[in-house]
């Protein structure tokens, strides 16, 4: 947002201004996936442990029934 206001404010003309908040929004965006990879690992790591430990006792009540 800041890189299109820059832009209709000065215009189009000066391209260390456009630069400059292009590489602004590309920190963040680097900054999102640090904190937000990982943190999808984890919880499909923890759906897939509760789906596993669900299904062998589905499995063992059939075995034993």
């Amino acid at each position: 947002m800041k890189t299109f206001q820059v832009m209709m404010l000065y215009g189009e003309g000066d391209p260390r201004l456009l630069a400059g908040g292009i590489s602004y929004s590309f920190i963040g965006t680097i900054f999102r996936l640090i904190i937000y990879l990982p943190l999808l690992f984890i919880f499909q790591w923890f759906i897939l442990r509760h789906h596993r430990r669900k299904t062998s006792k589905v499995d063992l009540d059939k075995t034993f029934s």
